[in-house]
């Protein structure tokens, strides 16, 4: 698979891996309020959230189109495809996004709020500067399975 190939086959599956995000997110911040056993009118709109109405992602599009390309800057290589041992390079992103991104996302707090007011899941003055925010530190952060670009280069070639 060529890069621009993978490319469209990813962004083909933006929507609903960026619902899969926001439902993961929501998942934890419910969790945590059932911990501190809170209850309000805005846990109410965000536990229906989903089911009564769409997960609106369009502010979190461009946060996702960055990590993908720099997942693609990473970790594609165009002679993968010439290995039959090597997985399909497809497969291998969704693993990585479902698997390594996801979790890692849902884990920081500061994420979870954000993927949810980018979404309307909780109240916001402006759910763009939401999604901004995300895309700054899809822009910013470390990739899982990578060095940090501080690393000296023999630590990021380890």
């Amino acid at each position: 698979m060529i890069a621009n190939g993978l490319r469209s086959a990813i962004a083909d599956g933006a929507v609903q891996a960026l619902a899969s995000l926001a439902r993961a997110a929501q998942r934890r911040f419910l969790r945590a309020a059932r911990l501190l056993e809170w209850h309000s009118p805005q846990l109410e709109q965000l536990r229906k959230l989903d089911r009564e109405r769409p997960i609106n992602v369009a502010a979190l599009i461009q946060g996702y189109t960055v990590i993908t390309e720099r997942y693609i800057d990473a970790f594609y290589s165009p002679q993968a495809a010439l290995f039959p041992s090597e997985k399909d390079a497809e497969t291998k992103w969704w693993k990585y996004w479902h698997h390594v991104l996801m979790p890692m996302l849902v884990e920081d707090d500061a994420q979870v709020r954000h993927i949810l007011r980018a979404i309307g899941g909780l109240v916001t003055t402006d759910s763009h500067q939401a999604g901004v925010a995300f895309t700054q530190h899809m822009t910013t952060m470390t990739l899982p399975e990578t060095a940090p670009a501080w690393a000296p280069d023999n630590l990021a070639n380890e």
